[in-house]
């Protein structure tokens, strides 16, 4: 229509035809008048009409001929006609043409005219009238109202899209950017008109970018494309949905591209890759077995973990086995299935499977159902972990238990198991037995309550000790109103932390012991005595020999025969000694030596006045007890050996050492010595072969009763090497 209105604009600026010319170009041909869209008129310079076009005439509801010779007021409103003819005066005082475009209310529509009105010239130039030309432009006018409304309502959803919208040319620079996209990349639409859009993308994104754009110019002439491109915030992932711009050729002209930032979906997508992994791995890599299976009890999916419990192949768990199959009591699934479509899952659940060789194992299994997007069950995912030897092993513990039970039950002691208030956790069956009550009875007692009456532990209570000090604690419990000893001792029991959660106390009557035992000490105390009165009684009857043999030697002239009954005193005097140490000990079963040698030695130096007392005397006795039947003969041997050297070995009142010497170089082992510095032993002197008595009985007391050996020395002196054990 707009290039109708141009080319007849066009026209009339170069017509230049007299009044009959244009009446005859205008209102004669029918071929070039009559059948344009548009209402064409024609006035003489009084404003009268000369003619006018069927279009024109038919508004007016008249026909062509009926407007020759009359003016607008004929057929228009006054202000209308008013109008009308200021416009055409216009023209004609000007010189000009005018155009303009004018409103109507037409049956209550709008009606929009486009009017061209140009002065009608003569020959010679002179004006002779108005030309006017109608174009009805109302059907355009929607047209531009709908599209600028359209227009306006595209702007606005552009600049308020938060979507990213662009469009570029074929070379793929900027046409068109929308403010969301310059506030995303930091930049003026200025800045980013005419350049293109390459360089803001990622240089690893760039050539798949430009490999599915090619796809828009084919059909369907679009592509869809995610990349990463540099904004103002760094590097963002951006997902495009581009389209092509066709011409009626099918050329595309341009591109349009709407863009979302799809960063935190990527960057959701990467950790869910990386969770599946990681889930993949867990599921590949645990030792438990992992299946997922499908309502009917088909295998989906199983582990390794699952396929080495089963010792199936996965072909074989996939394509074969119906999970029905691997278990030992099928009435266990049913049972199973119940129970998880019921709770939704199932944890710990105790059941007994079937290993391909068909070997039962007890396993628990941990399951969930799997639900469709609807909600419905489409099958079930768990874990099997096989407990056969745990199961073996807790009945192995329970025996054991038991039997540790029993044990603890037929003690004779007491045994309790308390926490730290005391308070009573398992008590054996020995309670039942002694205070005649249900072991039941005592668990949650305090123990001082139960068994004393008191509200607090007793004083010097062995288990508050234990707990005090941390340590294993006894003590001897005496209940003098019961006319009873216990025996206790106090465990305390730690965790790996080292702090004490529970005692152990074992408790014994000992009542019976200690009554036997005071029995037993009684009956001591009573041989004690009588042992004690035997050794006095002993010793005042050695003494009393002695003192006989002294007062028969006194009635002698011989003075071997005197002699001969001093020597028999002194050995008198020497057992009587050992019983009189006896008599004066507490421990009746062995002889303080070092103390009856010393007394020995006092006596010997006394019988041998004045000899003796230039003889120096040095004893090296270690403190070893001798019992009686080793005590007498090393006495009467060392009186002897010392006897002999205070009257033989230092002659004519010489002075010297007598050293006596008691050791045990061994554990059992006894090493008696008794040596002088005298003149010395003769050569033919054999203790075993000589006539002296003295000598004699020291070899027959070292060989038959101690059965030792003997030995002498004969440098320096004379010294007698006597070894003999003693058991121990």
């Amino acid at each position: 229509m707009k290039e109708k209105e141009k080319d007849t604009e066009h026209v009339l600026e170069k017509s230049v035809v007299t009044k009959e010319t244009l009446y005859e170009i205008l209102f004669k041909s029918d071929v070039m008048f009559e059948h344009l869209p548009c209402e064409v008129f024609a006035k003489d310079i009084n404003l009268l009409y000369l003619s006018c076009n069927s279009n024109f005439a038919h508004d007016l509801g008249i026909t062509p001929d009926e407007i020759i010779g009359k003016s607008d007021f004929d057929f228009f409103p006054k202000s209308f006609a008013e109008k009308y003819r200021a416009d055409d005066r216009r023209v004609i005082d000007s010189g000009k043409m005018v155009k303009f475009e004018e409103r109507f209310i037409v049956d209550g529509e709008k009606k929009y005219v486009h009017t061209i009105k140009e002065p009608l010239r003569d020959d010679q130039g002179n004006i002779i009238g108005v030309l006017g030309i109608f174009f009805d432009i109302s059907e355009r006018k929607r047209a531009e109202e709908s599209l600028r409304k359209s227009e306006e309502k595209y702007r606005l959803l552009i600049e308020n899209q938060a979507d990213l919208v662009v469009g570029v040319d074929t070379e793929g620079k900027f046409e068109f950017v929308s403010p969301s996209y310059c506030e995303m990349f930091g930049k003026t639409e200025e800045e980013l008109l005419g350049k293109t859009f390459i360089p803001l993308v990622h240089e690893d994104d760039q050539e798949l970018t430009e490999k599915e754009m090619e796809g828009l110019y084919r059909p369907p002439y679009s592509c869809y494309v995610e990349q990463r491109a540099m904004t103002k915030d760094g590097w963002r992932w951006i997902a495009w949905a581009d389209k092509a711009v066709l011409d009626e050729n099918k050329n595309v002209t341009s591109i349009i591209g709407v863009g979302r930032d799809i960063t935190e979906r990527k960057r959701a997508e990467e950790k869910l890759q990386q969770s599946e992994k990681r889930y993949r791995t867990l599921f590949d890599e645990s030792r438990d077995a992992i299946y997922i299976t499908s309502r009917d009890g088909r295998f989906l999916d199983v582990n390794p973990g699952l396929l080495e419990l089963f010792e199936y192949s996965k072909k074989e768990m996939i394509d074969k086995i119906n999970v029905e199959e691997i278990y030992a009591h099928p009435a266990d699934r049913k049972k199973f299935l119940k129970e998880i479509e019921t709770k939704g899952a199932v944890r710990d659940y105790e059941v007994r499977f079937c290993k391909k060789n068909g070997t039962e194992m007890d396993c628990l299994l941990t399951s969930t159902v799997r639900r469709s997007s609807d909600g419905n069950i489409e099958g079930y995912q768990g874990i099997i972990r096989d407990i056969t030897d745990r199961k073996q092993v807790e009945a192995a513990l329970r025996e054991s238990e038991a039997q540790k039970k029993a044990i603890l039950d037929a003690s004779i002691d007491r045994i309790r198991l308390s926490d730290t208030d005391l308070r009573i956790i398992w008590a054996n069956e020995t309670h039942s037995r002694e205070l005649d009550i249900e072991s039941e009875d005592l668990i949650g007692q305090h123990c001082y309550k139960f068994f004393v009456g008191r509200d607090s532990p007793c004083p010097g209570c062995v288990a508050q000790k234990a707990l005090i000090t941390g340590q294993v604690e006894h003590a001897i419990l005496t209940r003098p109103e019961q006319d009873r000893h216990l025996d206790s001792h106090a465990v305390p029991i730690k965790n790996e932390s080292g702090e004490i959660v529970n005692i152990i106390q074992i408790t014994r009557d000992i009542t019976a012991r200690k009554q036997a035992e005071g029995k037993l000490t009684a009956s001591l105390k009573e041989k004690e005595i009588l042992l004690q009165e035997i050794h006095h009684r002993v010793k005042n009857n050695m003494q009393v020999i002695s003192s006989l043999l002294k007062l028969q030697a006194e009635t002698m002239e011989d003075e071997r025969l005197k002699e001969a009954f001093r020597d028999s005193q002194s050995r008198v005097r020497t057992m009587s000694l050992v019983h009189e140490k006896l008599y004066q000990s507490k421990d009746f079963t062995h002889v303080p030596f070092k103390d009856y040698l010393t007394s020995l030695i006092r006596y010997l130096s006394q019988s041998y006045t004045p000899q003796a007392r230039k003889i120096e005397f040095v004893t090296e006795i270690e403190e070893i007890p001798l019992n009686i039947t080793h005590a007498i003969p090393c006495g009467l041997i060392i009186n002897e050996l010392v006897s002999n050297a205070l009257k033989h070995a230092f002659p004519e009142e010489r002075t010297g050492t007598i050293t006596i010497s008691l050791r045990s170089p061994e554990k059992d082992t006894l090493a008696l010595s008794v040596g002088d510095n005298g003149i010395g032993l003769p050569e033919a002197i054999d203790p075993h072969t000589t006539t002296s008595l003295g000598l004699h009985l020291v070899a027959i007391l070292v060989e038959d009763q101690l059965k030792g050996e003997i030995t002498v020395e004969r440098e320096g002196g004379t010294t007698f090497h006597i070894v003999f054990r003693m058991p121990v």
